[in-house]
């Protein structure tokens, strides 16, 4: 299984501004790959507009995803449709949402994801407590309402639950990493490195010069002049 971006040409839907005159890279199973540039280089814009921002336009360039001998276009894929085939986006900046509990919510996301995901509520609740249990998150996540008055790392914490319930196959995430905690930042690529184990591709954008003491990359691509290049 293979995810291609291919000479993605990005602009701003409000001013029209291009941002990203040429990117390109490929995620294979299991690998995880890191982008990275100085702030505002366009980094969080290239993921915001593969995931479909409303505030992006993609102009030129294809998304494939080669599954099973079948390559998929994903270029003008919703949002969802991405989510159906395996692709995860997680923000650097979640929103909290009061009065939505958060297991019902990851309950209903791993109901909506697919049609085989026959598991009960319960069983389901009892899955999510071994997983919250194995990596020392705390259950009580699960009776708060989504990220309302979380910190930082309790977030990114809440975001590894998205990954169980879901069980993407490409995870982009967005500065993983910033305003978290040290404690939870293991934790956190603890289990990025157990998913990769099983499968799992990652794309991580990440200011972490020493990233490489958590988990190792892949491959490094660099955000500079609208450009990505690979280092």
């Amino acid at each position: 299984m293979k995810l291609k971006i291919k000479d993605l040409k990005i602009k701003i839907v409000d001013n029209g501004k291009e941002i990203i005159d040429d990117a390109s890279f490929e995620l294979k199973k299991g690998e995880v790959i890191s982008i990275i540039g100085e702030n505002g280089s366009g980094k969080s814009s290239l993921l915001s507009a593969i995931f479909k921002h409303p505030n992006f336009e993609i102009q030129k360039g294809k998304i494939i995803l080669e599954k099973n001998s079948e390559k998929i276009d994903l270029t003008e894929a919703k949002t969802f449709e991405m989510a159906k085939e395996g692709l995860y986006f997680s923000l650097q900046h979640v929103p909290e949402i009061e009065g939505v509990n958060l297991l019902q919510f990851l309950y209903r996301s791993y109901k909506n994801i697919s049609e085989e995901n026959k598991l009960s509520i319960l069983d389901f609740n009892k899955e999510i407590i071994n997983f919250c249990q194995k990596y020392e998150i705390d259950e009580n996540f699960l009776k708060r309402d989504l990220n309302v008055g979380f910190s930082g790392g309790e977030k990114k914490q809440a975001e590894m639950l998205h990954l169980f319930a879901l069980k993407p196959n490409f995870v982009f995430m967005d500065e993983i990493d910033s305003g978290v905690d040290k404690v939870s930042v293991k934790k956190v690529f603890k289990i990025i490195q157990d998913f990769k184990d099983t499968g799992t591709a990652f794309c991580l954008i990440s200011h972490r010069e020493n990233i490489e003491d958590l988990i190792k990359i892949d491959r490094f691509y660099e955000m500079k002049d609208t450009k990505l290049k690979l280092c």
